[in-house]
């Protein structure tokens, strides 16, 4: 969870089918599989304000959730669905592997702006996220050997078993920089 101005945000994975999602959500239905991700917004009174599933036919959880400068969220996780997750035009619109991580961001109204892919034929594992200004930020760990560093990077090769990785993305969602991060081990 995260408190910022009297408002309450969580985040998590359900395989309920029901009371998760609010009238006019982003995704208003459990999309199957073991389960969606989920992520609701609360006064702090209780009362909330809005929720929505996120995900696909496969199994999707979210792991980290941010609020921004201007209220909107940022949502890290990870999925096994090749559906339901990115939305037109982001930067990887393509599932890759095992597990892809994913990074979405929400007005603070609960329409998604963006989401996207992060990985490829590996396993790729968001497992936190914040924002540096209005940009979000997320990290985890990958035995992807590409779809992960960008060219101005720290490191651009996947050194062992498991690096962990960091990846910035720009408020439209265009990855801005992504490294990875480790040694010959599995890097966590």
């Amino acid at each position: 969870t995260v408190e910022v101005g009297g408002l309450v945000s969580i985040f998590g994975a359900t395989s309920s089918n029901t009371g998760i999602a609010s009238a006019g959500a982003h995704q208003p239905v459990f999309a199957g599989g073991f389960s969606d991700a989920f992520l609701a917004k609360f006064h702090l009174n209780g009362t909330r304000m809005w929720g929505s599933y996120m995900g696909g036919a496969g199994t999707d959880n979210a792991t980290g959730i941010t609020v921004g400068t201007t209220g909107q969220l940022a949502l890290s996780g990870y999925t096994t669905s090749v559906s339901g997750i990115a939305s037109a035009g982001a930067a990887d619109v393509t599932f890759g592997g095992d597990a892809d991580a994913f990074v979405a961001q929400f007005t603070s109204g609960g329409t998604r702006s963006w989401s996207t892919y992060l990985g490829s034929s590996g396993h790729d594992i968001a497992t936190g996220i914040d924002f540096t200004g209005n940009y979000p930020v997320v990290c985890g760990y990958t035995t992807s050997t590409s779809g992960i560093a960008t060219g101005a990077s720290y490191d651009l090769t996947h050194n062992g078993m498991e690096d962990a990785f960091a990846v910035r993305y720009n408020a439209s969602g265009a990855k801005l920089l992504g490294t990875y991060f480790g040694g010959s081990g599995n890097d966590r």
